[in-house]
């Protein structure tokens, strides 16, 4: 018979099966279409252990203060603007200190780098601009 891939976010565990099952509400797949597995965290959620095999267990709903796609991990997450967080392993993210409606220059929001010291997330207002 003929067989068509299934689609974004289904999978079909064995060639030849009459269906496709879809995947578990926090898990998704990291292929567009013709999936076996399911074995990306889902959007909206992220993996809690960097290598752990992606499963509503192991899928975390992703926190307000971050963005994450299909596929992101606890080391990428994606800090919404003005908040950072101290290394790529926690999710305690703090809100960048605001003096008079603007955010302080010296705070370096964002994921963080290898080192601990946090990088810039989004994008620096410029001087005088309104917050």
């Amino acid at each position: 018979g003929n067989c068509t891939a299934c689609a974004a976010n289904t999978f079909a565990a064995f060639e030849g099966q009459h269906a496709c099952s879809a995947c578990l509400t926090r898990v998704g797949t990291s292929v567009a279409s013709g999936a076996v597995e399911c074995d990306v965290c889902a959007a909206g959620y992220y993996l809690v252990e960097v290598g752990a095999a992606a499963s509503e267990g192991t899928c975390a709903l992703c926190p307000p203060t971050a963005v994450c796609a299909a596929n992101t991990t606890i080391e990428t997450l994606a800090l919404r603007a003005n908040y950072w967080r101290l290394g790529l392993r926690t999710i305690d993210i703090k809100v960048c200190p605001q003096e008079g409606g603007v955010s302080d220059s010296s705070c370096l929001g964002g994921g963080g780098e290898a080192n601990g010291r946090p990088s810039r997330a989004g994008t620096p207002k410029a001087e005088g601009a309104p917050p």
